[in-house]
């Protein structure tokens, strides 16, 4: 993860650390947490930010949230003013953010909101598919066995802002507090689905907690 900074108009100062899964003690995850709950706190966290190769991916990872709280993560970011934006907020609970996010430090204000009934304290594995214009979110508790190809879509939409947001990479954005762990990206879904447990990047996920 790279710190990148906070857009136009925030203080940023996060806190963000690899702390110990609250479900699992002997498991690490990525804790964001915010310098203090408000609009001031919005830094990001990335991967692969501004990088113009990542264009059409998938990403996977797992999420909870430690408390009824608002969540976002970060996705295509151009640089710290553009970017789109998934977040789970406060009840009644909900996804938020079809295709929010910032296009020149100014937040575009036609998310789509979709119902998600979720609860605190659960880990659950959520899924983002960019194809062209076209994004599609998928969302599952982290026990449920069906496999997330059969998942249906929590949500999909031609992005009315694809032109100003095309490519970049991944990230988590403190806007109060959430934790992430067993991130993964591939090109297609096939790649995704390649990824067992025990593979490279789930182990490198791992080594590189324990360096924490």
């Amino acid at each position: 993860w790279e710190h990148i900074g906070f857009p136009k108009g925030y203080t940023g100062g996060g806190k963000s650390v690899v702390a110990k899964d609250p479900k699992n003690p002997n498991n690490k995850v990525f804790h964001l947490i915010p310098k203090e709950h408000g609009a001031g706190s919005h830094d990001i966290w990335a991967i692969h930010a501004f990088d113009k190769s990542w264009a059409d991916y998938v990403f996977q990872w797992d999420w909870l949230f430690p408390e009824d709280t608002y969540c976002p993560v970060v996705y295509r970011i151009t640089d710290m003013d553009n970017y789109h934006q998934l977040s789970r907020r406060e009840t009644p609970n909900r996804i938020l953010g079809f295709p929010g996010g910032m296009i020149g430090g100014a937040w575009i204000g036609d998310s789509v909101e979709i119902d998600w009934t979720n609860k605190s304290n659960v880990w659950y594995q959520a899924q983002v598919i960019l194809e062209g214009k076209h994004i599609t979110i998928k969302i599952k508790e982290r026990d449920d066995s069906t496999p997330m190809e059969k998942v249906k879509p929590l949500g999909e939409f031609d992005d009315p802002h694809y032109n100003a947001r095309k490519y970049g990479g991944i990230g988590g954005q403190e806007g109060y507090t959430g934790m992430l762990d067993n991130v993964i990206v591939g090109e297609t879904v096939r790649d995704i689905l390649a990824v067992e447990s025990s593979g490279k990047l789930t182990t490198t996920w791992g080594n590189i907690k324990t360096q924490f």
